[in-house]
Formats: structure tokens, sequence, C-alpha cells
């Protein structure tokens, strides 16, 4: 009976930890955090089969110990079927974290394209704005200004220059918070 004990005890401390890690929420901010999440999560899930045979060796030991027709055991309150009722539950913990693991992942593809967009998005209009920026500098040379006419040139290179710019609109809505959209509507 003591050697039952010390076994289920052991299963009982490896399945509150595995329980423990396997119902952490499943939150990344890259992909290659979710790719490292679903490394381990594979890796525990090839470990399995060592606890799969601590489990049946646990089984057979209660079996064997039922056999004899002894009572409950007085150093433990585990029994086999609340062991049981633990792998069971164990199954369903992973099945779970298997669909949290693939809902993350699809989420993080999703984030990283938005990424890449916004980063096309943005990096257009940094070459818009530095183009921009220096328009309104710009006077045909082969004539003599005045300082109306040039004041004059710079203000219709300056009314021209909002039609030109890249706009907020081309930006998928769901990819850019209103912030986002205020922040490029006033550049």
């Amino acid at each position: 009976m003591s050697e039952w004990t010390l076994v289920a005890s052991a299963f009982n401390s490896w399945f509150e930890n595995a329980e423990e890690d396997l119902t952490d929420p499943v939150r990344c901010n890259s992909i290659e955090e979710i790719r490292a999440l679903k490394d381990a999560h594979a890796q525990f899930q090839a470990s399995l089969s060592s606890a799969q045979s601590d489990f049946e060796a646990l089984a057979a030991l209660d079996a064997q110990i039922k056999s004899f027709n002894v009572g409950a055991n007085p150093y433990t309150w585990f029994t086999m079927e609340a062991l049981e009722e633990t792998w069971r539950n164990l199954r369903k913990i992973i099945a779970e974290r298997d669909v949290e693991l693939t809902k993350e992942a699809q989420r993080q593809d999703e984030n990283d394209k938005l990424r890449k967009e916004f980063a096309k998005h943005a990096n257009a209009f940094h070459q818009w704005l530095t183009e921009t920026r220096y328009v309104p500098l710009v006077y045909p040379c082969d004539e003599v200004a005045t300082q109306v006419q040039l004041i004059a040139f710079t203000m219709g290179n300056a009314l021209g220059i909002p039609a030109d710019r890249p706009h907020p609109k081309a930006y998928p809505a769901s990819s850019l918070g209103a912030s986002h959209i205020q922040l490029l509507q006033h550049f």
C-alpha cells in the first residue's frame, strides 16, 4: 500500500504541475513566441507516454492491492477512481490547450500580416512626406521671381499637398484603431 501511495502522490504532483502549465492563458506578442509555446506543448505531449506507463502501473498495483480484499489505504486519500478522473481531466485540458494554441497562432499570423501592411503604408507615407517637404522650396530656375510670386508658388504647392498624400482609407479599417486614423488625417 505504501508503494502505491508514493507512486500515486508523485503522479498527482506531476498532474497538478501539468494542469497549472496547461491552463495558463495563451497570449503572445509575436509569431516566434507562439511557435515556442507550440513546441513546448508538443514536447509535453511526447512525454505523455511515460506518464501513461506510470498511470497503467498504478492501475495494475491498485488491482493487485484490491485482490487482497483490504480496506481503504490508510496512507493516502488518493483512490484509483480519483486518479482516473484526474487522467480524463488532463486529456480534456490538453485538447483545450491545442485549440487555444491554434487560435493564438492564427491571431499572430493575422497580426503579422497587419504589421507588414501597416509598415508598407507607413513607408509610403514617409516617402511622400520626405518628397513633399521640399516641393514648396523648388521654384522654376529659368525666371527671376518676386517675393509675392514665391509666396504664391509656395501657397499653391501647400494647398495641393493634402490632395497628393496617401489617405488612411487605404488601410483596412480593422487594422487601424480610430486614434491611428485621426493621427494620419492630421498629416
